[in-house]
């Protein structure tokens, strides 16, 4: 239940908009992360070392980087959002709006109402402590603005003959954008009119109100980690909101013990600073550093793995943004729960041993970049201090645990979605060599990169493997096989051959996946004539992309040299639905094959709007009915006179002709009827690998090469 309910949240689209947003800055986390390691790290022989080699103002530089990343991290995360959510939104709708414009009416807005009362610019609040707000606002004020676009489209035809496409989608957002940023101007107005000039001073107001009131500090100690938690989740710095509280309760607390030490006395308060950083936030706000673990033990290869890689060296110096705005934490309701539970639990745990004496009071303030273990024994000056930390520890991975593996089930429910989706786009009919799959900024174009990556890898590695489905004439005695593209992808399984030859040819690999088939498809049959098996024909599939390759020609003639194969024996099967141009160098390589003696076939045949048309200007020897066509032939009167034709056609130009997809007797018959003369399809056999087609070749072939009699259909497919 809670899979499916994260599962449906993270589908909505401003959700989505706004983790994708959290993920684009997450350069900025790492760069100011590694400033606050640098400037921060808990030695002090290295904060003497580095004063000495570059002067006491050495963490200036830091300080610097800190401010630019950091420091308008909530200007930077306006920005992202706005253009994350105008993008899909425009993507979605076919609409006009630029998401670099929403991207600057977000922008704008935030900083209309972080403004000020006084002159210049005003970004007091868009670092990190105005996260909240800058989702907020960014949200708000993309939606305004898609909504103004949307229902005030106002025609500039007239005034865009050839223009720039920039043009109009400026002139189009002219009115939203004006609208938008007035309705802000409106609502700081109404602020100032209310005497609310900062809107994150009025939260921190209010959250220490919540304090005054209660007197014990155990439940005192509970509502600051529940507060600190639910912030963070909500995108806002609990740390900062509740500095002053932490300050004056448990800051001094922590000076309460160390003059109760100096004078002789004994430290009595439990609830401290250093408690709070040392026992319960451990590795950040959430106890992260347990995530990290949990992720360790439970997320194997994922990208989560890499994430929580990345993350580890800043956790283990409390510094967690990576993961809070990566993974991301911030309103993602699977990590709600864990992220808010872990804290108090580690609380109660940490009192309640401090309480019966198990372990130390805290008492010496400790930096709170200082690592886990080393932190525990500097707050206590105690082992069981760190002994302490170890057990939170442990008790933290086992809540993040089964959460994590939600997260990753979830994951994996994504990329197969977006991997299914990829493949129903490479298989529909419409689809052409035209449609571009990895400029695409969505989920099907990072999957589509994902598999071209490692359709590069699987190349370097040779784990593509070829199977060969047999072909039989009308008398049903064996008269070729077609060799087949195959890739058992570790996640997927068998990857669809035109999805792999789709992702090679854009990804500029199919003139090396082509040749790797021609050689191994070469050397097989070679093998095979080796064996006694001779007389049998290899078709090959060759991209239309290929025939811009000049060499393949000669990639043929070496392969035919190396295996020594009679040319005729190699069919080069061209797919016509990809409809590859007759431009000069195609019409030279098809001449040059020509010459070379193999024949060439097309592939699909019927289905394209360039049938004939091939047919007149190539010098085909042969032509591959479309299985659609075949398919239905039983049952559909169109596709049997389609086929009439087409073999009536090719027996007046001396053309063979052959049906795929035939997958029984009443397809057989009929198609014999209508002037096939040669078959391929599971009626007779699927796809065999290397062994098992040697073994089918081996049963219906003699040892001398001649051809045995009619072969018994293995298969047979209802």
């Amino acid at each position: 239940m809670i899979l499916n309910l994260s599962f449906r949240i993270a589908e909505n689209p401003l959700v989505k908009s706004i983790n994708r947003g959290l993920m684009l800055i997450v350069p900025l986390i790492i760069m100011g992360s590694a400033a606050l390691v640098i400037n921060n790290f808990p030695l002090p022989q290295y904060q003497n070392g580095m004063a000495l080699i570059f002067g006491d103002g050495w963490k200036s530089f830091g300080e610097t980087v800190w401010n630019l990343t950091f420091g308008v991290m909530g200007l930077a995360l306006s920005i992202t959002i706005a253009y994350s959510r105008a993008w899909s939104y425009a993507q979605e709708q076919h609409s006009r709006i630029h998401p670099v414009i929403a991207a600057l009416v977000s922008v704008l807005s935030l900083l209309i109402i972080i403004h000020q009362e006084g002159s210049g610019l005003q970004t007091t609040h868009a670092g990190v402590t105005g996260i909240f707000l800058s989702i907020v606002v960014a949200v708000l004020s993309v939606e305004l603005f898609i909504r103004f676009h949307h229902y005030l489209n106002i025609p500039y035809k007239s005034l865009l003959m050839d223009a720039d496409p920039v043009i109009p989608q400026a002139l189009f957002s002219i009115i939203p954008f004006c609208l938008t940023l007035f309705l802000f101007f409106l609502f700081r107005w109404m602020l100032s009119y209310l005497g609310i000039q900062d809107i994150n001073q009025v939260l921190i107001d209010l959250t220490k109100r919540l304090f005054n009131g209660i007197d014990s500090p155990f439940y005192s100690a509970l509502l600051f980690v529940l507060l600190n938690q639910v912030f963070w989740f909500f995108g806002v710095h609990g740390n900062n909101v509740l500095y002053s509280v932490a300050q004056d309760i448990y800051m001094r607390a922590v000076d309460l013990n160390g003059a109760a030490l100096a004078t002789g006395g004994v430290p009595s308060h439990i609830l401290t600073k250093p408690f709070l950083d040392v026992f319960v936030l451990i590795g950040g706000s959430g106890s992260t550093l347990c995530l990290l673990i949990a992720i360790f033990l439970a997320a194997k290869k994922s990208n989560t793995m890499k994430l929580a890689k990345i993350s580890l060296l800043p956790a283990l110096f409390n510094i967690n943004e990576i993961m809070v705005f990566g993974l991301p934490i911030v309103l993602n309701p699977l990590f709600l729960i864990p992220f808010i539970l872990t804290p108090l639990i580690l609380t109660l745990l940490s009192y309640a041993a401090t309480a019966l004496g198990l372990v130390p009071v805290t008492i010496a303030p400790v930096n709170w970049t200082t690592p886990p273990l080393l932190g525990g024994w500097m707050a206590t000056g105690s082992w069981r201090g760190m002994m302490m930390q170890v057990c939170n520890i442990l008790v933290g991975v086992g809540i993040y645990y089964p959460f994590v593996v939600l997260h990753e089930q979830k994951k994996e429910k994504d990329v197969l979605h977006a991997y299914n989706r990829l493949v129903k786009t490479v298989l529909h009919p419409e689809y052409s060599n035209l449609t571009k799959l990895l400029s695409r900024n969505d989920q099907v174009g990072n999957m589509a990169n994902s598999l071209a990556c490692e359709i590069r890898e699987a190349l370097k590695k040779g784990t593509f493997f070829l199977e060969y489905q047999p072909q039989v004439d009308e008398k049903g005695i064996v008269s070729g096989v077609e060799a087949l593209l195959r890739w058992e992808h570790t996640r997927y399984g068998r990857v669809p051959p035109q999805l792999v030859v789709a992702l090679a040819e854009e990804k500029g690999m199919i003139r090396d996946l082509g040749r790797w088939v021609i050689a191994e498809a070469c050397a097989e049959l070679g093998k095979w004539n080796n064996q006694g098996i001779s007389g049998l024909r290899m078709a090959i599939n060759i991209s239309p992309t290929q025939l811009q390759d000049e060499s393949i020609t000669h990639v043929l003639a070496e392969a035919i040299q190396k295996n020594r194969l009679n040319p005729r024996d190699l069919e080069l099967e061209i797919t016509e639905t990809m409809a590859f141009a007759t431009d000069q160098k195609t019409m030279g390589t098809l001449t040059a094959l020509k010459k070379l003696g193999v024949t060439i076939a097309m592939d699909d045949f019927g289905m394209g709007h360039a049938s004939l048309y091939c047919m007149r200007y190539f010098n085909l020897d042969k032509i591959k009915i479309d299985g659609s066509l075949t398919k239905d032939v039983v049952m559909n009167k169109s596709c049997q006179d389609i086929i009439s034709s087409i073999t009536y056609l090719a027996e007046s130009m001396q053309v063979k002709v052959i049906a795929e997809y035939v997958e029984n007797i009443e397809q057989v018959d009929l198609l014999k009827r209508l002037g096939c003369l040669e078959f391929q399809g599971y009626f007779f056999s699927p796809p065999l690998q290397v062994s098992q087609c040697l073994a089918y070749l081996t049963r219906n072939i003699s040892p001398g090469g001649q051809k045995l009699g009619q072969v018994k259909p293995i298969r047979q497919v209802k």
